[in-house]
């Protein structure tokens, strides 16, 4: 190899006996240039750009390069070469022999830098020829040699279409065992499935489709001949589009309490969803638990009704000596003392209907009545209604997030939720400071749900005492409050909690409070 421009030698290679034939190109597309050449030697070989050796092919006799072309449209290269015993050889870029032409005479050469090969790649009849110059001594004959398909390339195809038709076959007899197998297992099912009575179970495609119900699970959600027909839909026309909502995921494994009433009576569910092992093929657990859920509420209530039959015996005895009193302020006719007496029994009486109607709405278990709704549009109005009795030095400051979108709830319930925190600031502010209530739009994952709006309402008062946050949330529990009821944060809670979302406290003494809830935007 000589330098192009000075014409020294830059490097050079002594192997075999006399080369016969060279060309360079990118044979292997691996972007640099490779030198192929033949050998008297019997050898073929190609040297990458150091003059390093890559491949070979040994031949018995001695062995020319002729050229290069694309003889199998691939888009990739053929070597061609010629032998001293009248053969012409065809090789891929790693020297694999794809095919060999006899030839009936030689081949006629003339030297490097020839205007015409020996061997030339033509168009003859809209296929691809070799064009070869043959000659005995001087006298030039052209053939044409016919290259589609290549001996090589003719077995090979055979192979893959041998290989191919015992492939469909063998596919054939797959999918007819998987067939069967799919219908046994599904009557093994349906037989089993009917058997049991204790517990429900229903078995959908991912289209919703049922192809299993055993009757206990029909009688359980109050439907009927649920057998080939769509749950999806069923489901959405009794109401229960919590489940839809769930289902539609097609998550691998939930479980989803639901409550179902038919009448008065009310029937607890739970339900377990999960995948079996044929693809998109899913089953429902269905049980009772209405049994468990009432224990449970009563071990659960137990403590709370106790402290809250304590807590109405102060208003009621004081409503006894209270009506007491009037009693002897009538028999002195006393109105002025009468009319105080009243207003004591009268306020008494608004502290046990306040306290009965948080228990009530504590011990509420319905689910909400979801429908899309503007969370900005609440939080202006319940502010509007706020700062009509503001005292002077206390103020409400609003930034909502413009572009927020409508959240799936239950409008009454959530100003209720909002209602009960924002009194709770108001109060601990002492009538001075200001509150905060801003709106966003979040996005982050926290489970299967990605985006969220968050609700902050911040305020400036006392806050509270570190060792008390842990206690925020349970019922009755009051701070720094002789007239509250200590339900609204716990009323609050349950009601987020209820559409799926997260409420926090973040508290500094003598900084104020900070309260965070966020919730899920599901469709």
């Amino acid at each position: 190899i000589f330098d192009g421009k000075t014409g020294t030698e830059k490097k050079f290679i002594n192997t075999g006996e006399n080369f016969l034939g060279m060309v360079c190109c990118d044979i292997n597309h691996d972007g640099k240039e490779e030198i192929i050449t033949g050998n008297a030697d019997g050898k073929i070989r190609i040297f990458n750009s150091d003059l390093e050796e890559i491949f070979n092919y040994p031949y018995t006799t001695g062995i020319e390069v002729m050229g290069i072309c694309d003889l199998v449209g691939d888009g990739k290269k053929e070597v061609i070469a010629t032998t001293e015993d009248n053969k012409l050889l065809i090789f891929n870029y790693k020297l694999n022999k794809l095919a060999q032409l006899k030839l009936a005479k030689g081949i006629l050469h003339q030297g490097f830098g020839a205007p015409f090969g020996a061997v030339k790649l033509v168009r003859y009849q809209k296929e691809k020829r070799l064009l070869v110059r043959q000659a005995t001594n001087q006298k030039a004959d052209f053939v044409l040699y016919r290259l589609s398909p290549l001996p090589l390339t003719k077995k090979t195809n055979n192979f893959i279409l041998a290989l191919a038709i015992n492939l469909i076959i063998l596919g054939s007899i797959i999918y007819y065992i998987w067939h069967w197998l799919s219908h046994y297992t599904e009557n093994v099912a349906k037989k089993f499935y009917a058997k049991i009575t204790q517990i429900g179970y229903i078995v959908i495609n991912k289209k919703g489709k049922v192809t299993i119900a055993n009757e206990h699970a029909c009688n359980l959600l109050g439907l009927k001949n649920l057998t080939n027909s769509n749950l999806l839909e069923k489901l959405k026309q009794i109401g229960l589009n919590e489940l839809y909502n769930k289902i539609i995921s097609f998550q691998d494994f939930f479980n989803f309490p639901v409550t179902i009433k038919t009448g008065e009576q009310e029937r607890f569910l739970s339900i377990n969803f999960f995948e079996l092992p044929r693809r998109n093929t899913y089953t429902l657990r269905i049980e009772d638990i209405s049994k468990f859920a009432h224990l449970g509420r009563i071990e659960q209530w137990a403590p709370v009704a106790q402290k809250l039959a304590h807590s109405m015996k102060t208003p009621l005895m004081n409503i006894q000596l209270t009506t007491h009193q009037l009693e002897l302020a009538c028999a002195e006719a006393d109105p002025t003392k009468a009319k105080k007496l009243l207003s004591v029994i009268n306020e008494e009486v608004k502290r046990l209907r306040r306290l009965t109607d948080s228990f009530l709405r504590f011990t509420h278990f319905s689910p909400p009545d979801r429908k899309l709704e503007d969370v900005n549009a609440i939080l202006k109005d319940l502010v509007n209604k706020y700062q009509l009795s503001l005292p002077k030095e206390m103020k409400i400051n609003l930034t909502l997030d413009e572009k927020l979108p409508q959240v799936r709830l239950d409008r009454a319930e959530m100003e209720f939720a909002l209602s009960a925190i924002i009194e709770n600031a108001l109060e601990a502010m002492s009538e001075k400071g200001t509150l905060m209530i801003s709106s966003a739009w979040r996005e982050t994952y926290e489970g299967n749900i990605k985006d969220w709006v968050e609700i902050t309402i911040a305020d400036t008062g006392k806050g509270i005492p570190e060792q008390y946050l842990n206690q925020i949330f349970e019922p009755y529990f009051t701070f720094d409050k002789p007239n509250g009821i200590g339900l609204g944060l716990s009323i609050a809670e349950q009601i987020v909690k209820r559409h799926y979302g997260t409420i926090k406290i973040q508290s500094k003494e003598g900084i104020g409070t900070c309260v965070s809830i966020n919730l899920p935007i599901i469709e």
